[in-house]
């Protein structure tokens, strides 16, 4: 891939699942990041699980950041152009926007769920109803106008379309940046 695609989205909004079945389905790579949260049950490969003293040794080299509900988050510059897909918060744009070093041009997705949806989604995974709430209440604030910064906004109602639709966006994105590359030479 020339892009990357930087996958946005409240909690519950089917960020991880979304990514899993497009690295599956189309070979992309994603972005596994460092975090000092715990691994939920059943939790497969999102993350690297890291200490809060491990995370220290990187911080450094991070090019992405963002904190939530105490717990930290980030990826590495080689992490990054290595991947395809990158899941962050807005927070995280914002961190990323301003660190990265514009080493692949990068596109940001954001994907559109109600409310009541990401909430059974939630319950489903196990979270609690205090847990849900909470995240439910943060995301209100920490996601407003997180449409100004998105390239696409993608419905996750239903899931396999929103898979199509965000692969179609990536084919026409690699296109066009083929098309440019193609252009400057």
């Amino acid at each position: 891939m020339n892009n990357l695609y930087i996958i946005a989205g409240k909690s519950g909004s089917g960020k991880d699942s979304v990514s899993d079945k497009l690295c599956t389905d189309y070979e992309l790579r994603k972005v596994h990041s460092y975090t000092t949260r715990k691994k939920r049950k059943d939790e497969l490969n999102t993350h690297i699980f890291v200490t809060t003293k491990e995370f220290d040794k990187i911080r450094n080299d991070l090019v992405a950041y963002t904190m939530f509900n105490g717990k930290e988050y980030g990826a590495t510059n080689k992490q990054v152009n290595e991947s395809d897909l990158y899941i962050l918060d807005k927070k995280g744009i914002l961190y990323f926007k301003e660190h990265y070093n514009n080493y692949k041009p990068f596109k940001i997705i954001y994907l559109d769920v109600p409310e009541f949806m990401c909430r059974e989604r939630m319950k489903k995974r196990g979270d609690s109803i205090e847990e849900i709430e909470k995240r439910i209440q943060n995301d209100r604030i920490e996601f407003k106008g997180i449409e100004k910064l998105a390239d696409v906004i993608i419905s996750n109602k239903y899931f396999l379309s929103c898979v199509c639709d965000i692969w179609e966006y990536i084919q026409k994105c690699e296109v066009d940046s083929r098309k440019k590359m193609n252009k400057n030479r």
